[in-house]
């Protein structure tokens, strides 16, 4: 079982500027059991029930917020997964040791909401996420995601979201690494005004963080990543990339690619548990030509 409450201010942005804001407040828990069946092959079927109160407030100086909700949401689920890892160095730390998985799985989940349960509305929602995990080759690791949720109302799909994601690391002479993303994300007929924000913190450096908005979004980022000095207590790496990346709106916008290129540093401490390297990346945005530092922790991707 797990209770929560959380609140934020959420902002919405139209060509950089904050076009609504409100406050967003949420209460609210989950109860769920479920059992796992076999060794080699992993399955393991699930009932959940998930209640929330949900409350919206519009912010000084601004006039839209959602409706409040209230949801009573019971579900199915099942998850299928092969459990397989392999213990590398050099892809998402430096040096330090790394149990990382490969072994793919697929989950799925359906369920109701309806207002005899005490919800507020009535639809069946539905999630998929398909992910194959595989070495195509030594010391080189692929990882691709498949996700698609949403709910079916009054005859018709709404709420829904997918997304599509490939990763993938080459290792060379395992002290360096080649990283390569590619991403799409949608969101659609939403019940609230949501989009998704492209800029530094979500794929693109050298453009601030808000730099594009719509439904539609695309990346692509190519990362080299050498090793430079090793030590038994740290490790200092860099990173030479290129960021691509467009947010459009179907209807209102046309997409148009944006890039950057530029170079960071990356510090790892080997001998330190579960602590994540150290990031600083300088990029240089083609389209702006402007130069923004970004510092952070982990890998970029």
């Amino acid at each position: 079982m797990s209770f929560f409450s959380q609140e934020e201010v959420v902002p919405l942005y139209s060509n950089q500027i904050i076009s609504a804001r409100y406050a967003d407040r949420i209460d609210g828990g989950a109860a769920w059991i479920a059992r796992s069946f076999g060794h080699q092959i992993k399955v393991r079927p699930g009932i959940r029930l998930d209640l929330n109160d949900r409350r919206f407030a519009t912010q000084q100086g601004f006039t839209y917020a959602p409706n409040n909700r209230r949801r009573v949401l019971p579900s199915v689920g099942l998850t299928i997964w092969k459990p397989h890892f392999e213990r590398v160095r050099y892809i998402q730390f430096l040096g330090r040791l790394e149990d990382l998985p490969i072994g793919s799985f697929v989950s799925t989940r359906v369920g109701i909401s309806h207002q005899s349960l005490g919800s507020d509305r009535n639809f069946g929602f539905f999630s998929l996420h398909l992910a194959p995990w595989f070495k195509l080759y030594a010391n080189g690791y692929t990882f691709i995601s498949l996700f698609l949720s949403g709910r079916r109302q009054t005859g018709s799909y709404r709420n829904v979201f997918g997304q599509a994601e490939l990763v993938t690391y080459a290792q060379v002479r395992r002290l360096h690494t080649l990283a390569f993303r590619i991403r799409w994300d949608a969101i659609g007929r939403t019940e609230d005004t949501s989009q998704l924000l492209l800029g530094v913190i979500r794929g693109l450096r050298g453009y601030v963080p808000r730099r594009f908005d719509g439904t539609r979004r695309f990346l692509l980022n190519v990362e080299a990543r050498p090793t430079f000095y090793r030590h038994p207590a740290f490790a200092l790496g860099g990173a030479f990339f290129m960021d691509s990346g467009t947010v459009w709106t179907p209807g209102v916008n046309d997409p148009g690619l944006n890039t950057s290129v530029g170079l960071g540093g990356r510090l790892g401490f080997t001998r330190v548990y579960n602590n994540p390297i150290l990031r600083a990346d300088l990029a240089y945005a083609i389209q702006d030509r402007t130069w923004q530092l970004w510092v952070g922790l982990g890998q970029y991707f």
